[in-house]
Parts: structure tokens; C-alpha cells; sequence
């Protein structure tokens, strides 16, 4: 969520409660200008005024910060999201082997073209040596 979505909200949920400018900061210890300029966007909103604000409005932080009171997971999505967790750690665990797998093959690659590129380079030294003798000749 950025600052301007929480500002947004802020002044939602003041309206929704009917409260004005001046309420509201007087409930989070904030002079009228201060709460009209955080409000407005005149001010960065710190995370730490949030529970003020929050608790000024009679809302969790959180449904400040989203927009809605987020529900509590029931045991199944609980269970579901530990599952997911699991499955998740497998596939981290999986795509990391594969990973190292093929690190391992381009090393072994990098390798044999190091190698096979000294070869050339020594063929090529052989035959420029051939041809100064033929050319000597």
C-alpha cells in the first residue's frame, strides 16, 4: 500500500464516522494543521501515527492500511496454507538442484571450450610455422 491509498482510507473512514478534521486530531494528539496536512498529503505518513489513527477511527491498522478488515483464516486455509508452504519449500528445493545441475554442466562446457580453444590456438601456431618453412623454401 502506498501513502496515497492510506491517506485515501484515513479520509474515508473519517467521513464514514462522521468525524471532522479537528476531532481527529485532537484524538491522535496532532494539532489541526498537522492531521490536515498528513490527510491531504502534505506530510509523509509514519507507520508509528497509524495505530493512532487507527485507534482514533475505532479500526484495526490493518483495515486502515487495506481498505477492509482483513478475516481470520479457519483451520482448513490454515492447513491449506501450511501445505502450500510445503509444497512451495519442495519446489524451491527442486528448481535449486536443477540450478546447481546446470551450473555444474556449464562449467564442465566452459571447460572443454577453454580446452578445445588452446587447440586451436596451438594448430594455429603449427601451421603458421609450416608455411614461414614452405615459404622460406
Amino acid at each position: 500500500m502506498d501513502n496515497s491509498s492510506i491517506k485515501g482510507n484515513i479520509e474515508f473512514y473519517r467521513n464514514l464516522k462522521n468525524l471532522s478534521q479537528t476531532e481527529m486530531a485532537l484524538r491522535t494528539d496532532m494539532t489541526r494543521n498537522a492531521y490536515r496536512s498528513l490527510e491531504k498529503g502534505g506530510t509523509v505518513l509514519l507507520h508509528e501515527k497509524l495505530p493512532r489513527i487507527a485507534s482514533a477511527l475505532g479500526i484495526s491498522t490493518e483495515q486502515l492500511v487495506l481498505g477492509y478488515e482483513p478475516r481470520p483464516l479457519s483451520e482448513g486455509e490454515l492447513r491449506s496454507s501450511e501445505n502450500h508452504a510445503e509444497q512451495i519449500h519442495a519446489l524451491t528445493e527442486d528448481y535449486e538442484n536443477r540450478l546447481s545441475k546446470l551450473q555444474a554442466d556449464v562449467d564442465v562446457r566452459d571447460t572443454c571450450i577453454k580446452s578445445l580453444e588452446e587447440n586451436i590456438e596451438h594448430l594455429k601456431s603449427i601451421i603458421s610455422r609450416q608455411e614461414k618453412e614452405l615459404s622460406g623454401k
